[in-house]
């Protein structure tokens, strides 16, 4: 998946114009295959891109940056771990470096996770019928597998139980804390 990196490269162009070429991207992640479509989209796009396996539940190596951007990163990794990779992700920050992170909450019910699925498939719907979202299969293979999603949500056992829980989470680290900002995909 290369959204998190083309949501990266667009802010970077918007604010550095022509100096792009002067921006230097990394993406870390355990599996090789998000990593290579980053490598392929960094040579479309004529970006500057280290893409490198890293299993964060481990964190080894050194990676300099200004920002780091972790996409729901904390939800794929055992809570036990997160506050030392979170400190790990901060010594690798240059001097005024930030985090920012994105993170899922639970739903606490089955029918709440449901009702959550149908209002999630009927915007991909819409979008797909008003031509603002296409996709480069079948639609009807497309929206086979859609209806099995909404069908049978699942919970991720390590998204954030609560607010209050990642915040918690937050405090612990002793990183200091800018803002948190809450964003309702449901809506």
């Amino acid at each position: 998946d290369t959204s998190v990196l083309a949501s990266c490269a667009h802010a970077a162009s918007a604010v550095v114009k022509p100096d792009l070429a002067n921006v230097h991207f990394a993406v870390l992640d355990k599996c090789e295959t998000p990593l290579a479509l980053c490598r392929d989209f960094a040579r479309t796009h004529d970006l500057q891109l280290v893409a490198s396996a890293v299993d964060l539940s481990k964190p080894a190596g050194s990676y300099p940056a200004d920002l780091i951007v972790m996409h729901n990163t904390l939800t794929f990794l055992p809570p036990s771990g997160r506050i030392a990779i979170l400190r790990a992700c901060a010594g690798w920050l240059k001097p005024d470096g930030r985090i920012a992170l994105w993170v899922s909450l639970s739903h606490k019910s089955g029918s709440e996770n449901r009702q959550r699925s149908i209002a999630v498939g009927a915007r991909i719907r819409a979008m797909l019928e008003a031509g603002t979202l296409t996709i480069n299969e079948p639609l009807a293979k497309f929206t086979h597998r859609l209806d099995m999603l909404v069908d049978a949500p699942r919970a991720n056992p390590y998204d954030f139980a609560s607010l209050a829980d990642f915040k918690h989470l937050l405090a612990e680290t002793k990183l200091p804390i800018v803002s948190v900002d809450v964003f309702d995909q449901s809506k």
